[in-house]
């Protein structure tokens, strides 16, 4: 064969190759931008905002609650104050698994972070963790809570009176709710006659009371009247008139404990509503307690202080 044929077969072949090489080299760059940008927007889901609160998840969020409902928590340590509350809130709330989704506590911005194999609850500040946990509470429990779930530690404040009232017909879980609630409140009645803060009710602190005291006031609800119960604390003892009765809907600076189908929290003027069947009153009610005052639960085991 001639040389020069040769040479030109050899420059065809050259350049097809050549040609080929760019083609693979745009291909290969195409899927590299792509997988890229999957995966980085698969490291970066965009963050909504739920009962006030920011939330960061690679999937739906209606995922997460169905897993958690039917695999439940397994929740991990933390020696944070506020994640120590929030652990005790998750292990109230919802149900808990040694298997289960893993949830762990941590300082960081405050937020509700779940990815696949993990999922975090984060704040700053022991008021930003449990406001984190509440807002996880609702959405993992399927409960509709007020728009920003830190409201509701602001509900009652500087006030002179509490009153917490409870459904007659609010079963075994509503009693529950009333006897968890009822708690919390009695702590908040101590805690403001403690006006030194060593943790101790002296006998000069409930001699002198005065401008430091908070009455609490029970009451069991029968349609649209409510009857005040007896109460018998550390620092009151009330014993209403028998006869007594008053008007639901005219008590304020109130916590309702009601029987419904419906499960949700709602802040209305100065009272707190709350609305639950069997399965959701009570965690409702550990969701108030905490927001109500994060270290009533911590006091009652003595752990965290």
């Amino acid at each position: 064969m001639p040389e020069g044929a040769v040479v030109e077969d050899a420059g065809v072949k050259s350049g097809g190759s050549s040609s080929s090489s760019k083609i693979l080299l745009a291909v290969f760059f195409i899927v590299v931008v792509f997988l890229s940008y999957r995966f980085f927007s698969a490291q970066s889901p965009a963050p909504v905002y739920a009962y006030g609160v920011k939330v960061v998840s690679d999937k739906p969020l209606g995922e997460y609650t169905s897993a958690i409902q039917s695999k439940g928590l397994t929740l991990l340590d933390t020696e944070l104050r506020g994640g120590i509350t929030c652990n005790f809130e998750l292990l109230a709330a919802l149900p808990r698994s040694l298997s289960g989704y893993r949830i762990s506590v941590e300082e960081g911005e405050q937020g509700i972070f779940l990815y696949e194999k993990e999922g975090f609850i984060k704040g700053m500040s022991e008021r930003e963790v449990v406001t984190a946990c509440n807002a996880f509470v609702c959405i993992a429990g399927n409960i509709t809570c007020p728009s920003s779930v830190a409201d509701l530690g602001k509900v009652f404040s500087n006030v002179d009176e509490l009153n917490i009232v409870l459904d007659s017909n609010g079963g075994q879980s509503g009693g529950m709710a009333y006897a968890e609630l009822l708690g919390v409140l009695g702590f908040m009645q101590a805690k403001k006659i403690d006006v030194n803060k060593d943790n101790v009710i002296s006998d000069f602190e409930l001699n002198n009371m005065s401008g430091n005291f908070i009455a609490i006031r029970p009451y069991l609800k029968y349609n649209n009247t409510c009857r005040p119960q007896p109460l018998n604390n550390l620092v009151e003892r009330f014993t209403p008139d028998e006869n007594l009765t008053v008007e639901c809907s005219l008590l304020s600076e109130t916590i309702f404990v009601l029987n419904s189908s419906e499960n949700k929290i709602v802040v209305e003027d100065s009272n707190i509503y709350i609305y639950g069947d069997e399965s959701h009153v009570y965690p409702e009610a550990v969701i108030v307690r905490d927001a109500l005052a994060p270290d009533w639960v911590r006091a009652l085991y003595q752990v965290g202080k």
